[in-house]
């Protein structure tokens, strides 16, 4: 606590320049009063401090000639550089009015004192306050050195009996931080207070929302340690009376999931709102068959279980090349191997997918293959992409394996059944036209018209079987099973299942 004295009677001093130190310092006080009669006294010193936000400069008379100084002058009777200050530098003047004081200080000679204490600033916080989805690691500081800081975590007033800070503290809860900050010799400071409020992060669906061909097994994850989540497939909003997630949702139809994260002490995370569509394929696992020629393996893929409709084919390409036009659920017919190709391409482009089929050096972009490039002189440029995830023929292997009812097969006569009549639209009962897909009994697999109603393209080109077990492993994809009718649906596909 920097002080100096000074008596009426000797004002002799030095002029030394103000020091600009940690701890706020007064020097070169002088004093004189004025000789009108107004017994004004005009004090002047300079004020030296860094790191201090302001301090407090006070005044004050001793009652004893200087052994302790106890009489404080009314805040009334002071003027200029006294109380809070927020800047030092020299030439402080102070102008105090002792004649209005309710005491005489007339005397020959008398002391006082000019005392400047620092004012602690509020204690600061890293990271600040805020809203976080992880805990966090909160640092408490003071810009002044030497400084002692006390917190509360339970929103009580900081003092110097609560926590002492040591160490930065771990904030695993929504938490109300306050510390105060002390130094021997200041002013304490005021009180910082700082707000963390986690939040659990928003659930993620896997996979992701959108249009999925196949039925699908969703996961839903949170990130935020020890959340636990709750879900509904109705689209109402999931609070903590709704489903508890513990397995993948089997989403066989079109649905809204809707999910929200938990975790004590925390809030509740954003709902997450999943959009699924899904479509009308069949995922069908590998398997091996026998062709009458040899073994085949192929590997697992994805088929529509019903031929392409004629609604699903303008969809895309905008007009409808059916002989029997006019029925969008019926299958469409009446194109080529060539036209199936394009469509498989602009249907993966209108959904976001990658397509599989590029035409020579002209990519796969069907807008970009020339003029004349659907003739069979040319079909031998038409290659596959493999590994793109985009619609495509099935292969022949491919489609008699799910004629068959793949895994699942029970060696039937026709797809799905002996009695062709419960699975087949034919010459006999087909009434010479086409009918709407699904209508009869599926095979072992839920796929549809795999015997009868049209015949389908496939991506082989007519040949030889090859001598040997065969093996086809190209991964899985989208495959959509197309119809080349020419006039009507006339014989039904006869498998012969041995």
């Amino acid at each position: 606590m920097p002080t100096k004295y000074l008596t009426l009677a000797f004002l002799m001093c030095t002029c030394l320049l103000a020091i600009y130190a940690v701890d706020p310092e007064v020097t070169n006080v002088t004093a004189a009063q004025r000789t009108d009669g107004s017994k004004i006294v005009d004090i002047w010193y300079n004020l030296g401090y860094s790191q201090i936000d302001s301090v407090l400069v006070s005044l004050s008379i001793p009652e004893d000639g200087g052994s302790s100084f106890q009489i404080v002058p009314d805040a009334l009777h002071l003027q200029g550089d006294i109380g809070w200050l927020y800047a030092g530098g020299n030439g402080k003047h102070v102008i105090w009015n002792m004649g209005l004081e309710d005491r005489s200080f007339d005397a020959a000679n008398f002391a006082f004192k000019i005392t400047a204490l620092g004012i602690l600033s509020r204690p600061q916080f890293s990271p600040p306050a805020g809203l976080y989805s992880a805990s966090q690691l909160v640092s408490i500081s003071s810009s002044t050195p030497s400084t002692i800081i006390y917190y509360t975590l339970d929103q009580s007033e900081p003092s110097t009996s609560s926590l002492l800070y040591s160490a930065p503290i771990s904030i695993e809860a929504t938490t109300l931080l306050k510390a105060r900050a002390y130094k021997a010799g200041w002013v304490t400071s005021g009180i910082a207070s700082a707000q963390y409020t986690l939040i659990v992060d928003t659930p993620t669906f896997s996979p992701t929302a959108g249009f999925h061909f196949v039925a699908q097994e969703v996961s839903i994850n949170c990130t935020t340690p020890g959340a636990v989540i709750y879900y509904t497939t109705n689209g109402s909003e999931p609070s903590q009376s709704s489903m508890l997630y513990s397995v993948p949702v089997s989403v066989t139809s079109n649905s809204t999931i809707k999910a929200k994260a938990y975790k004590t002490g925390w809030l509740g995370s954003v709902t997450a709102t999943g959009q699924f569509q899904i479509g009308t394929g069949i995922l069908v696992q590998g398997g091996t068959f026998n062709n009458g020629t040899s073994n085949v393996t192929v590997s697992s893929f994805c088929i529509d279980k019903y031929e392409l409709t004629q609604a699903a084919f303008q969809d895309v390409m905008g007009y409808n090349p059916s002989y029997f036009t006019g029925y969008p659920s019926r299958p469409v017919e009446f194109l080529d191997w060539f036209l199936s190709i394009n469509y498989c391409n602009r249907r993966s482009m209108q959904e976001g997918l990658i397509p599989c089929y590029s035409y020579s050096t002209y990519g796969t972009d069907p807008n970009n293959w020339p003029w004349g490039w659907n003739t069979w002189a040319n079909h031998n440029y038409v290659t596959c992409n493999w590994s793109a995830n985009g619609y495509r023929l099935p292969t022949e292997a491919e489609w008699e394996f799910a004629a068959r009812g793949g895994n699942a097969s029970q060696n039937y006569t026709y797809s799905g059944s002996n009695n062709i009549n419960e699975v087949a639209w034919y010459q006999t009962n087909s009434g010479n036209r086409t009918h709407n897909v699904g209508e009869l009994a599926p095979n072992e697999l839920g796929i549809y018209d795999m015997s009868g109603n049209a015949e389908e393209w496939i991506w082989d080109i007519y040949n030889d079987y090859p001598v040997g077990d065969q093996v086809t492993i190209p991964p899985v994809q989208l495959v959509v099973i197309f119809v080349f009718t020419e006039v009507v649906a006339g014989l039904a596909k006869i498998i012969d299942a041995q």
